[in-house]
């Protein structure tokens, strides 16, 4: 019998490129769900919550091979490349 994906929901994250304010992310077999105001997310009991406690949620640091320091200089420079 195949183990049933287990369901996570971050709670009270904050997230990049959203306005200001507690957000709430639903990860359903490795993949997201939903996200949404957290005070919209209705009780899931069936679910491992973990609650960010206003911590920036970040796509994408499994991959341990990024360059965080080279995009945040990119981010302060004009991009001169074609279009």
């Amino acid at each position: 019998m195949a183990k049933r994906p287990q369901t996570l929901v971050f709670r009270r994250a904050s997230l990049l490129g959203q306005g200001p304010g507690l957000y709430a992310v639903v990860v359903e077999g490795g993949k997201v769900g939903c996200v949404g105001p957290d005070a919209g997310l209705p009780a899931m009991t069936a679910a491992r919550v973990i609650d960010c406690a206003g911590a920036t949620l970040l796509p994408g640091l499994h991959d341990h091979h990024i360059h965080l320091p080279a995009y945040a200089a990119s981010l302060r420079q004009v991009d001169c490349g074609p279009h």
